[in-house]
């Protein structure tokens, strides 16, 4: 993969710039030959469809160390890695105490082996590890029984290695693809983390949701992270972090369970964002299944009735015009004058403030 074009993975300030396909598998190249503590930006949305076996941190002595930052774009997998063995395959094979942020993850990821993944096949090491604004809409599938898929990760800590501890966090992250397994005598898993295995890991996740489109003969599965009780002696920890419960018996139940009328109607949104100082989570309501990290999408409001509502469905009006027209709040009861909420005014949902 290291060819021709390599110099324009020159680092502009000390990060690497990746526009396309090739600049992933020059980047993936780079970190092979021993340079593993890097830095790189996405600079564009990116379709790896004709590299079905690139990963990054292709090997376990040379982990990617780094920082991944997409800037908000979107990466397409198309692995497929036909080995049975462990850490079989995602965007990044093997990562330690790195950071990832800003990006999106669409595509399928196939494999034969254990641990196949969307994000990182495995995350390691004895210091901090982060996965921030990290969504997976990726389809995730192996013919191998026992093979703890995860929507974002395969498994936080080495299967093989006790040693040392690792505290992985995952803030505002989201999975919606699929797990699959062709072997019908089932799988574990987790839709976020496949296995926090027995090494002495921390996992805290934090305003996120899980949601996957369906998972397939995998009737072990945890919302979020599997672990094994009677062999883990890491802490699991959940804020505000939902999973949509009607689509399979979970293995055991984590962070809080969310009803489709709840996703769909912006109140797992709304309730992410917690006291609405910060809003990272948005949702077009009715156009939207699943709230987004897209600001181009409405922001949503609670309204006195318990009901919420799209900020960008609907207008803004002073407080003394609102005075001049007969006003209803959305109760339908009549009110003198508008304060600051959301009323009917002549006919119209309109947002006093």
């Amino acid at each position: 993969m290291f060819g021709a074009n390599v110099w324009a993975l020159d680092p502009v300030n000390g990060v690497y710039q990746l526009a396309t396909a090739q600049d992933v598998a020059d980047f993936a190249t780079v970190v092979d030959g021993g340079a593993t503590d890097l830095k790189a930006v996405l600079t564009a949305d990116i379709d790896m469809s004709g590299y079905p076996t690139c990963m990054i941190g292709n090997s376990k002595d040379k982990p990617f160390m780094g920082e991944f930052d997409g800037q908000g774009h979107t990466i397409k997998l198309a692995i497929n890695m036909a080995d049975d063995v462990l850490y079989s395959g995602a965007l990044f094979r093997f990562a330690k105490d790195a950071t990832f942020k800003n990006l999106n993850l669409t595509g399928s990821v196939t494999t034969a082996g254990w641990h196949p993944a969307s994000l990182v096949s495995l995350l390691y090491g004895s210091g901090n590890s982060t996965i921030t604004n990290v969504t997976s809409d990726c389809d995730i599938a192996t013919n191998r029984h026992g093979a703890c898929m995860g929507g974002l990760v395969g498994s936080v800590g080495d299967v093989w290695d006790n040693g040392g501890g690792i505290n992985v966090t995952l803030n505002n992250c989201a999975f919606t693809g699929s797990l699959t397994n062709a072997n019908v005598d089932g799988n574990n898993g987790g839709n976020f983390i496949g296995w926090k295995s027995t090494q002495n890991a921390t996992v805290t996740v934090n305003n996120s949701y899980a949601a996957p489109k369906s998972i397939t003969n995998s009737p072990a599965v945890f919302p979020f992270v599997r672990v094994l009780t009677d062999q883990d002696n890491g802490d699991i920890h959940f804020n505000r972090s939902y999973y949509l419960n009607d689509i399979t018996d979970y293995a055991a139940l984590q962070g809080s369970e969310g009803t489709p009328d709840q996703f769909a109607s912006g109140e797992i949104c709304y309730l992410m964002n917690g006291d609405q100082s910060t809003i990272t989570w948005y949702q077009t309501i009715g156009t939207d299944a699943y709230p987004v990290l897209d600001a181009s999408h409405g922001k949503v409001e609670k309204n006195e009735d318990g009901s919420y509502s799209t900020i960008s469905d609907v207008e803004f009006i002073r407080t003394d015009m609102a005075a001049d027209s007969k006003i209803y709040n959305l109760k339908g009861q009549r009110v003198e004058k508008a304060v600051k909420g959301i009323y009917i005014v002549n006919g119209k949902k309109l947002l006093v403030k």
